[in-house]
């Protein structure tokens, strides 16, 4: 059993050099991670909601010059929100110059007066450095402010921190336990991370049941990693009941969707194994299944 503090039981190297599932390999490779009260001198209650109206349209139109103009109108007032989605122009570099120091600047104006977004993008800021020194401490500090006012994204990058050992001991039970708040809300990689952990026992007791059910969560957003997972999972009857035109509707849509070659291929290769054992009546159900498959993503606002 995995400690609280210290591991006790098998680390990542181990699982590695056991030969674990090709999802626990990809996922612990190494990665980036994304990614108060105002006082209101220069504009009415109403002008000021206006103004946000006629930002957000301009950025939605595309028109993000004339949307960074009027946030910075706002955040100079001390706007969080204004300040929250200025920053985030800054750090895309639409309608003003790229500038992830700027960002930084003004996701921590915003954060400092508990607005969520901005607190949650902080961590991965900190965490890769951009705009700033990397320092963990800041980033685990900024991801538990937001992650205690429920946001998503927060939990999921305390997942990772704790996963991942950054700037912490490595600690999958706490791991498990933020992915698991996350996927609760949700989020679509939370989800597929934490089937990974119950495929293979990483911090939470091992449940073939489990690791389906979240691999289908995240399946039914549309990640395709997941799709081969549970498609695979229907293939051999682990965790759910043997179905091989679920399997092959899964692992057709895994193909289509992957953005990775090794997944792409992957599923490829079980989408033949599958189809080999069906009867063209089940393929036709199974591809009919696939074309009229749509992404469900999740309802849950992600900060």
């Amino acid at each position: 059993m995995v400690g609280r503090s210290k591991i006790t039981g098998p680390t990542i190297s181990d699982f590695i050099t056991a030969g674990p599932p090709a999802a626990w390999r990809r996922l612990c490779a190494p990665k980036k991670f994304f990614a108060g009260l105002l006082i209101i001198p220069a504009f009415t209650l109403s002008a000021w909601a206006s103004a946000l109206e006629d930002a957000g349209a301009a950025f939605q139109r595309g028109d993000y010059v004339t949307a960074a103009r009027i946030y910075q109108a706002l955040a100079d007032q001390g706007d969080a929100n204004a300040q929250n989605s200025l920053g985030d122009l800054y750090h895309n570099g639409q309608g003003v110059p790229q500038d992830d120091a700027r960002a930084l600047s003004l996701y921590r104006r915003a954060a400092e007066q508990g607005q969520i977004s901005a607190q949650t993008k902080l961590g991965p800021m900190y965490l890769n450095g951009r705009g700033t020194k990397q320092d963990y401490k800041e980033a685990l500090k900024w991801f538990r402010r937001a992650a205690s006012l429920g946001s998503p994204g927060a939990q999921y990058g305390l997942g990772e921190i704790y996963f991942r050992s950054l700037g912490v001991e490595q600690d999958l039970l706490e791991a498990a336990r933020w992915y698991s708040r996350a996927a609760e809300q949700g989020h679509v990689q939370a989800q597929f991370t934490l089937a990974v952990f119950y495929q293979i026992g990483a911090g939470v007791r091992m449940n073939m049941q489990k690791a389906a059910y979240w691999f289908e969560r995240a399946a039914s957003q549309g990640h395709a990693e997941a799709q081969s997972e549970i498609g695979d999972m229907y293939e051999a009857g682990r965790g759910v009941p043997r179905n091989q035109v679920a399997a092959y509707k899964w692992l057709s849509l895994a193909r289509a969707n992957a953005r990775n070659n090794v997944v792409r291929a992957k599923a490829a290769t079980s989408l033949g194994r599958v189809a080999a054992r069906m009867t063209p009546a089940q393929i036709g159900e199974a591809q009919r299944l696939a074309r009229e498959w749509r992404a469900t993503p999740s309802t849950v606002r992600q900060p």
